[in-house]
């Protein structure tokens, strides 16, 4: 590794797509990968595909902040084997393009929810199951309050951005590396120090998150590609790291609390919190959804036992499990809905 403060400038993007096609070698299913073109062409959105011939409902995977659909492959083997499957790189993350966001937090929010609309338009999707996590779980819920029709159920992740922020800095419980990145965002772009550093930076990234290792370990020929990939994937103009931090305060918390707004999404669409036991994100915003959603078909949270924050991959069998559990509740609600007048509810 070499030491370069230009480096990230010079940034390769045939190298992502190298080090994302080989770990996308692991996943069984039929898959497409291609750009999605949005706003006439001016932007791109890298998205990746599986099982489109299905005529289920499909569900669509929202990576959280600094991911990219690369970090999903524990998941889509399985959660494809029913129905469509689709995952995508926000904007300005992964391979998707780089354009800039506004620093004020509700137009920066509004920007990533209309990038997901676009999206959805250009892919001709009528409804979906939306899956976010952490970043995407909180953008997956702005995006179910402005267009709730579209929505068929929201599976919020270890969703980021729920709780309002601690009176006190003593009252903020996060682990030491997002108290550094914490600490750094505060100045500079939440991985600045990342890029700054060349690649020496995948060092950095493997001495912060040497658990991301673990959770891949059973899946790629090479553990460690996670991190390249991860780097590689924010060494590039960090737009959406821009719009993160408009609308992030203090990086572990959101200038406006999606807690305040969740009893705006409708009642019609199911809500499932999926948090992990060890994590550092606070559930508790999700058991107090429940009360604030009292007349919604369903709003239910979820603990997966020895997860962490990237639930998905920490516990995979687990969460696929649960997310597969929640299809067949959908399915059927669908299916005795469309065959019964008297309203059903779902079952938590």
């Amino acid at each position: 590794y070499s030491w370069n403060p230009w480096n990230w400038f010079l940034a390769n993007l045939n190298l992502i797509e190298t080090i994302e096609t080989n770990m996308f070698k692991c996943v069984k299913a039929s898959m497409e990968r291609y750009h999605v073109n949005i706003r006439n062409n001016s932007l791109k959105i890298w998205t990746v595909s599986a099982n489109t011939e299905s005529k289920n409902i499909p569900i669509v995977l929202v990576h959280g902040f600094c991911g990219g659909i690369a970090m999903w492959i524990p998941n889509i083997d399985y959660l494809s084997e029913s129905r469509p499957l689709y995952a995508f790189d926000l904007l300005g993350f992964g391979r998707s393009s780089r354009p800039n966001f506004s620093s004020d937090p509700i137009v920066a929010e509004t920007q990533f929810v209309e990038s997901i609309e676009d999206w959805r338009k250009e892919m001709k999707i009528e409804q979906f199951i939306l899956l976010g996590h952490s970043f995407g779980g909180y953008l997956s819920t702005a995006y179910s309050i402005k267009y709730p029709q579209r929505v068929r159920a929201l599976i919020l992740a270890d969703p980021w951005g729920f709780p309002d922020k601690p009176a006190t800095k003593a009252d903020v419980q996060m682990p030491m590396w997002i108290r550094v990145v914490a600490k750094a965002s505060q100045y500079f772009g939440p991985l600045s120090v990342l890029r700054v550093t060349g690649t020496f930076g995948v060092r950095v990234l493997k001495h912060l998150r040497p658990d991301f290792r673990r959770k891949y370990v059973n899946l790629l020929e090479d553990p460690d590609a996670i991190y390249d990939y991860i780097y590689h994937a924010n060494r590039f103009h960090p737009s959406g790291e821009a719009g993160f931090r408009a609308i992030a305060e203090y990086f572990g918390y959101a200038k406006n609390p999606m807690i305040h707004r969740i009893d705006k999404v409708s009642d019609n669409i199911p809500i499932w919190f999926i948090y992990g036991s060890r994590s550092w994100v606070d559930s508790e915003p999700g058991f107090a959804s429940i009360s604030l959603r009292q007349n919604s078909v369903s709003t239910s949270v979820k603990l997966i036992t020895g997860a962490g924050h990237h639930v998905y991959a920490d516990k995979p069998n687990e969460f696929n499990e649960y997310v597969k559990y929640i299809f067949e509740l959908i399915d059927e609600f669908d299916m005795r809905e469309g065959s019964d007048s008297d309203a059903v509810q779902i079952e938590q």
